[in-house]
Order: structure tokens, then sequence, then C-alpha cells
């Protein structure tokens, strides 16, 4: 049967960076793994330099090297983050034309032939000038926590 082998050499890695015993037979019981892909997976990471390869002719069997320990930390850290879990991503705000709190002055979208503007920062140190109340519909709430520009304008 063949196996994906980047995708189980990636699961080894998370596999072997949180167990405490170190040992990748308990992984390729889990995911029923065979002998002969088994080393197939262990020798995908050794290649790479992220274990050192301690298979006997009981099995395949390794240690994360340094360089495999970051890389299983890094994995870890990324599957675990919160834009992955929920889907999000830090571009989607900025796709749906919402400027993040504290931006700076950022080049708003243009219509065409028309110059681009920038929009203020919430705090209101950005530049005014260029800048119509129809901006303050783009901007994220002020960051301070106080009542925003946005509804002092319209007041």
């Amino acid at each position: 049967m063949r196996i994906n082998i980047e995708h189980h050499a990636e699961g080894l890695l998370l596999y072997l960076g949180q167990s405490a015993e170190n040992e990748a037979a308990g992984y390729f019981e889990q995911h029923e793994i065979d002998k002969a892909n088994g080393h197939l997976v262990v020798d995908f990471i050794v290649d790479r330099g992220l274990a050192s390869d301690r298979s006997t002719f009981g099995g395949a069997d390794c240690t994360l090297t340094g360089r495999g320990v970051v890389m299983a930390q890094q994995l870890l850290a990324e599957r675990n983050s919160p834009a992955r879990r929920l889907g999000t991503r830090p571009d989607r705000a900025v796709a749906a034309g919402v400027l993040p709190a504290r931006a700076g002055v950022v080049p708003t979208s243009t219509s065409r032939g028309q110059p681009a503007r920038n929009a203020p920062r919430t705090r209101g140190d950005g530049p005014w000038s260029g800048a119509g109340l129809g901006h303050f519909q783009l901007c994220s709430p002020d960051a301070g926590g106080g009542p925003s520009r946005r509804s002092a304008v319209r007041s």
C-alpha cells in the first residue's frame, strides 16, 4: 500500500516532538504503517537532517536532532495558531476593505481615473488632507476604546 510519505514525515515529527518516549513505533502503530513504509518515512526525515536513524531489524525508529526539534515546534505552533484553527488570515480584513487599527497611512482602493487617497490613522495623528467622510467607514474603530471619530463626525 502506498502512503503519503511527506504527510507522515510531518506527523512523525509532531509525534516525536510531543512524545516523552521519543519512539517512532507508537506513531507507526497508530497509523497502521508497515515496516517498509516506516523505513521510508524515517529515511525521509533523516535525509533532511531532522532526525538520527535508530532503526533495528525490528522496525524503523529515529530520534530528533536539534533541527528536528525546532521544526516540530514550528509545525506545532502553526497547527495551533488561531489563524489556522479559526480559518482567518491577517489579510482578510484588508481584502474586505477595512483598515487595521493603528495602520498608519494606507492607500485606499481607487475608482477608475481617481487619484488614491490616504486614510488617517485611528488615533487621529495621520494626515487629513484628501480624506473625506467616506473614508471613516473603511477604518477600524478607535484603538483607545473611546468614541471613534466616525461617531463624532456624524453627531
